[in-house]
């Protein structure tokens, strides 16, 4: 069977144009990933200030890098339980709230606009969705939920003294 010389270069030009295409999409491919690389390697910048007020760790970070790090807070509620009804002003400090170090519980509390101070959580008084405190936090008062982590890193990073032994 003989295929004519009009489709033949059909033939190559669909071939030709797939071979293009596909270069394009593994190029465009590579770039997402490189810039994926880079986005995971580009380092978090460092608290504005870290700071020792009333015996308190205060850290200091401007929005813009709350938001780049991914720092959200959330106002903790009363408690609704029976154990709400025998301790007067408890209420409930969620899981993703808690940073442990040397075996005690954590929670930064966000004291302004650009201020976290970290404050010890009783971690006596488990519930369903977090822990029931009665001191140390107030109703309304805005915890970091997510970044707590983060911040625990740069508060204690500040403190690393090269050359040291």
């Amino acid at each position: 069977m003989r295929i004519s010389r009009g489709l033949k270069i059909v033939i190559i030009s669909i071939a030709i144009c797939g071979v293009i295409a596909l270069l394009i999409w593994t190029f465009l491919e590579g770039r997402k990933e490189l810039a994926m690389e880079q986005e995971r390697e580009r380092p978090i910048k460092a608290p504005l200030r870290v700071s020792i007020v009333h015996g308190e760790s205060v850290i200091t970070l401007d929005a813009a890098t709350q938001k780049v790090s991914g720092i959200n807070t959330a106002a903790l509620a009363p408690s609704t339980s029976e154990a709400r009804r025998q301790a007067y002003s408890a209420v409930v400090v969620p899981d993703a709230a808690v940073v442990w170090l040397d075996g005690k519980a954590w929670v930064y509390v966000q004291k302004g606009p650009e201020r976290f101070v970290r404050k010890e959580l009783s971690s006596d008084r488990p519930s369903a969705s977090g822990w029931i405190v009665k001191k140390n936090f107030l109703p309304g008062d805005r915890v970091v939920v997510q970044g707590a982590q983060l911040l625990l890193s740069e508060e204690f990073r500040s403190q690393i003294r090269i050359g040291e032994e």
